[in-house]
């Protein structure tokens, strides 16, 4: 069974090493314990997403390859495990 995480980048294969880049306006906001909103300032868009959506979003964002925010995510579920 797939972590919610590995739903989003299941079509990325593990040897590559892929990078982002997003839209300047783009904002993650928290909206309480379990969604954040995502979306674009100068054109007010913005939809809500359950965090962990959100905080891969954010991992990216920042700068993380989807290869390390991957791993991060692996070493944060075989933590709570």
């Amino acid at each position: 069974m797939l972590h919610q995480y590995e739903k989003a980048i299941v079509s990325i294969n593990s040897d590559q090493d892929v990078s982002c880049e997003f839209f300047e306006d783009l904002v993650v906001t928290d909206e309480g314990e379990e969604e954040i909103y995502v979306g674009r300032t100068l054109l007010n868009r913005f939809i809500l997403v359950p965090r962990i959506a959100g905080e891969i979003i954010r991992e990216i964002k920042s700068g993380k390859s989807i290869a390390q925010v991957s791993s991060l995510l692996d070493k944060n579920n075989s933590s709570e495990e």
